[in-house]
Order: structure tokens, then C-alpha cells, then sequence
């Protein structure tokens, strides 16, 4: 008796007429019986209808602190919201903004009574994945924003400043150098406004 077991998976552009991209699953057989094992590996790829997550990346040139608070937030806000079939995220750190956090910043998250699941933040020249998988871009500045638009890699892709959205008061994120504890009120007051834009795109 056989069953598949699913080592990895990957996206392909939906053929003429579909309706939905296809994800296609790569497999391989396994042999079940009293003494499992498994064979030579053999790839077969399972269509199935849907439409994967889009992948949000977060990118911060700056501080790795301010890349990982906005991550925090709006990971939470696709949770809470019940996206999270439909949305992942994570954070880029393009030089400065790459790293661990310092011990500064972590003092300021704590006495600003927030916290990070994460004290680092993923550095691209490691991991270039992190923009090359990149459905959408997020930054906290225009500036920001302006040095992700000449990356090939954004091409024809959104791309998001949190100082662009406007809240019921005036400008969400105001300023995205401000000091931790009034950054962290920004972003949040931010986030929703975001969210509701990445979910009103179509993929």
C-alpha cells in the first residue's frame, strides 16, 4: 500500500481560463506497512485549486526595532481579523536595519510594556528570499519606501509607507523616527488602515 507524503509545495501562475492560481504540491511516495521506509524518491505534482497566502515583507532600512514592532502588530491584526489564510508576514532588515535589537531599544520596548516574539531581525543580504517571495512590500517611511521601489525585485508589486495613511485625526504614522513608545501608538493606529488595504487587493 502506498500514501504521499508532502515535502514542499509551490505557486504557479493559473493556466488560460482558470479561474484561481493552482498550488502545486510536491510529493513523494511512501511505503506503508510493519516496517515503513521510504523509496526512492519519486516527485509527482498534485494540482489543487485555491489561492495561496500572499507574503507581506516588512522592510526596514533603519532599525531592526521599528521593522520587528510593525511585524508584531500587524501579524496580530491579520490573527485577529481571521487572514491568516490569506496573509503572512515578516520582516527585512536591509542594512541598518538589520540585526539584533540593541540593548537600548530592548529597555525602551519594556518599559513601554511591549513585547517582540522576535529579538532579531532577518537580515536580506542573508536571506534574499525574504524580497524574492515578496507579493507586497510594507515600510514605515516614504524614504523607506523610495529605496525599495529601485529593487528589481519590486517590480509591479505594491508597495506601502505607513506615513501614507491618513486616520481620523490627521496622518497615522506622522513620524516614523519618533521615540519607541509614541512609534508603537502610530503603528498601531496605522495597522488597521493597511490591513484593509493588503485584503482589498487581489492577488
Amino acid at each position: 500500500m502506498w500514501s504521499f507524503q508532502v515535502v514542499g509545495s509551490v505557486r504557479c501562475a493559473p493556466v488560460t481560463g482558470a479561474l484561481q492560481p493552482k498550488v502545486v504540491y510536491r510529493c513523494r511516495p511512501v511505503r506503508c506497512g510493519r516496517a515503513e521506509r521510504l523509496v526512492e524518491e519519486v516527485v509527482v505534482d498534485l494540482e489543487v485549486g485555491g489561492t495561496p497566502p500572499r507574503a507581506v515583507a516588512v522592510v526596514t532600512t533603519q532599525s531592526p526595532v521599528r521593522g520587528l514592532i510593525i511585524e508584531k502588530l500587524l501579524g496580530d491584526s491579520i490573527a485577529t481579523h481571521g487572514w491568516g489564510e490569506r496573509l503572512t508576514v515578516t520582516a527585512a532588515g536591509v542594512q541598518d536595519g538589520a540585526g539584533d535589537l540593541d540593548e537600548t531599544n530592548a529597555a525602551n520596548l519594556l518599559r513601554a510594556g511591549f513585547e517582540l516574539e522576535m529579538e532579531q531581525c532577518p537580515a536580506v543580504a542573508d536571506d534574499p528570499e525574504l524580497i524574492e517571495e515578496a507579493d507586497v512590500f510594507v515600510c514605515a517611511s516614504n524614504e523607506e519606501a523610495d529605496v525599495v521601489m529601485q529593487w528589481p525585485q519590486a517590480t509591479g508589486k505594491k508597495i506601502y509607507a505607513l506615513t501614507d495613511f491618513l486616520g481620523e485625526s490627521g496622518w497615522a504614522c506622522e513620524d516614523a523616527g519618533a521615540e519607541l513608545a509614541m512609534f508603537i501608538d502610530q503603528v498601531s493606529e496605522a495597522v488597521p488602515l493597511l490591513l484593509r488595504a493588503l485584503v482589498a487587493v487581489r492577488s
